[in-house]
């Protein structure tokens, strides 16, 4: 066996392989563990359940776990951030502004200033169990009711 000495650009060429051999493997045993869960898609929901909680879901259009209402049983719902983060990894860039709806202030409860749980007629007519809730960030003028029967979440258009 001939004992070889390896020039400098041979050396370069050696470290320079390791090192991109090194990081595809790390890149690529990774990969499993960067894709998201299909349950973090699913949007949160208070609808047709029976057991409404607070607790962290991620919410696509901002790109992050959020803490808000949903239903108790839900595939997107997680008791704390951590475990939402864990499964659902938080996008990093630009968030996208919250929806102006009904559905979008039911899960953030906490930013609107006037809540009250009263009776009030459903689409139908029939008297239903609502929360009636207004004054949620930027929609002042709205209001919106949560039917606890039906699950059902919807803006309340008010007539002069």
């Amino acid at each position: 066996f001939v004992k070889r000495r390896w020039s400098r650009m041979e050396m370069w060429s050696l470290k320079l392989f390791e090192l991109l051999l090194a990081m595809t493997t790390l890149i690529f045993s990774n990969a499993g563990s960067l894709e998201r869960s299909s349950r973090c898609y699913i949007p949160p929901t208070v609808e047709e359940c029976s057991i409404i909680r607070r607790k962290w879901s991620f919410v696509n259009a901002t790109g992050s776990c959020e803490l808000n209402f949903v239903c108790s049983q839900h595939k997107n719902a997680f008791l704390t951030k951590e475990e939402c983060d864990r499964v659902c990894q938080p996008v990093a860039g630009p968030k996208q502004p919250p929806t102006d709806n009904c559905a979008y202030w039911i899960q953030n409860l906490d930013q609107c200033r006037f809540k009250r749980e009263t009776f009030y007629p459903d689409r139908f007519g029939r008297r239903q169990r609502v929360l009636l809730f207004r004054f949620c960030g930027p929609s002042s003028w709205k209001l919106f009711a949560y039917y606890f029967r039906s699950g059902e979440c919807a803006e309340i258009v008010l007539r002069s």
